[in-house]
């Protein structure tokens, strides 16, 4: 899975560009994009996981590694109803999406968060033939254009290349 999330925090970076300011995490899972990030950018990270288990797996992973509390946070609780401001997220990805497959959920309380004039929604998986069998399935465009259209993003794209 390291090398799968991986791909995808350098992907992350390489598409847009953003290396500082605020990044959100949507579905925290195992809190490994969010290192991956860390180790890439100088990005303040929040990262909010419904699951408790998972959030306090990531949290450990993260504190682990020397990197929790300092620049990268993770809260237990609903997306629906995340304690962050209005538009503090310079980018806003999700590794509920990468490993499962599924779009996060809350695209309104997503866009509510995400900076206007600059700030961006990157949501994928990358196209890496070793790592097939670490996601659980791929995602669908279909529900992508959902989401889209839940969070009232009229120029959103969505963008098939290498994954």
């Amino acid at each position: 899975m390291t090398a799968f999330i991986e791909a995808a925090a350098e992907r992350i970076v390489r598409t847009t560009g953003i290396t500082r300011g605020h990044c959100l995490v949507l579905g925290c899972f195992t809190g490994r994009l969010a290192h991956e990030l860390e180790k890439r950018t100088e990005l303040q990270i929040c990262g909010i996981e419904p699951d408790p288990k998972k959030a306090r797996a990531a949290r450990a992973a993260l504190d682990a590694a020397g990197l929790y509390g300092a620049r990268v946070v993770v809260e237990e609780g609903n997306p629906a109803q995340a304690p962050f401001s209005d538009y503090f997220a310079n980018l806003i990805v999700s590794e509920e999406a990468l490993l499962s497959g599924k779009m996060p959920a809350a695209a309104k309380e997503a866009l509510r968060m995400l900076k206007p004039l600059g700030g961006t929604i990157c949501i994928g998986q990358p196209a890496t033939s070793a790592t097939q069998g670490d996601k659980e399935s791929s995602l669908d465009e279909t529900a992508m254009q959902k989401w889209l259209a839940e969070a009232g993003i009229d120029g959103g794209r969505i963008v098939k290349e290498d994954g």
